[in-house]
């Protein structure tokens, strides 16, 4: 199976950030293609590497200055009144990577957060892409879609009622086949974040449950969990606990990293002696 790791990476914060997840999937063995779609190509060492593309966002596409001497962008931050235009402008660009690349050269997309850190070889997500006949495959939310609105922000109040009890996505790790139908399924992603009501998270789901709701499926959480979000690290360091996951998902480590930093000194090069 020819897969693709797709990373989206906007200012300076974002590469640093990235540097770190990049790594450890490299030292998880993964020696195949890595997509990095940013502002600005970073020279930072842990992102060299013969098999990871650096590819710059193209100005008509993200426009995140304020100023109204700016150009139009198709997602220009002046056009967004919503929680944080700032960070939903740039995830509004995750859809677009088919604007870069041919994603039919893979098999598979394999969409990562950079505040995600790998600590397992990959062979149990390559497993479970390989066994489901089902298209896509993304991250499960700690929560259930009723009440959360990173989840919930885009459906009606009838889409609630019916699947307000279903867990939730995460968009930090989406799956999808390098297929037309993939293409499809892109194109409709940034029609509903072009709706400007949330991040998107929010646009994904409403999209997955309306459009594909046979064709989706949640990862386990021995795939990708969750370590302690900043603030809660912040009140509680000793809240950081060893998981069993293939991947770990650091709420916030692109403005506070002190809780990835921790886990890699602590559960990783620790362990490697």
């Amino acid at each position: 199976m020819k897969i693709a790791f797709y990373y989206l990476a906007v200012g300076e914060g974002a590469a640093q950030c990235l540097e770190h997840s990049h790594k450890s999937l490299r030292e998880v063995g993964w020696t195949g293609d890595v997509l990095v779609l940013t502002d600005k190509r970073s020279e930072l060492p842990g992102l060299q590497h013969a098999n990871t593309h650096q590819l710059i966002v193209k100005p008509e596409h993200l426009n995140i200055d304020t100023s109204e001497s700016a150009p139009p962008a198709i997602i220009d931050i002046r056009n967004y009144d919503n929680k944080d235009p700032y960070k939903f402008s740039i995830t509004y660009l995750t859809p677009f990577i088919d604007d870069y690349v041919d994603i039919t050269r893979w098999d598979y997309i394999v969409f990562l957060d950079i505040d995600i850190l790998f600590v397992q070889p990959l062979d149990t997500l390559f497993e479970i892409l390989k066994g489901d006949s089902r298209p896509f495959c993304v991250a499960s939310n700690r929560r259930k879609i009723r009440g959360n609105t990173p989840c919930s922000a885009n459906l009606t109040p009838e889409e609630i009622e019916q699947h307000g009890d279903e867990q939730g996505i995460c968009s930090n790790f989406v799956c999808f086949p390098g297929n037309s139908l993939s293409k499809e399924m892109l194109a409709g992603w940034r029609e509903e974040c072009f709706r400007g009501i949330h991040g998107d998270q929010a646009a994904l789901q409403a999209l997955f449950l309306r459009k594909y709701p046979d064709q989706f499926y949640l990862a386990p959480f021995s795939i990708l969990g969750y370590a302690p979000g900043w603030k809660e690290y912040q009140k509680d360091p000793g809240s950081l606990k060893k998981l069993d996951s293939l991947m770990i998902h650091f709420q916030g480590a692109i403005r506070h990293p002190e809780a990835l930093l921790e886990y890699q000194d602590k559960y990783i090069r620790a362990a490697a002696g």
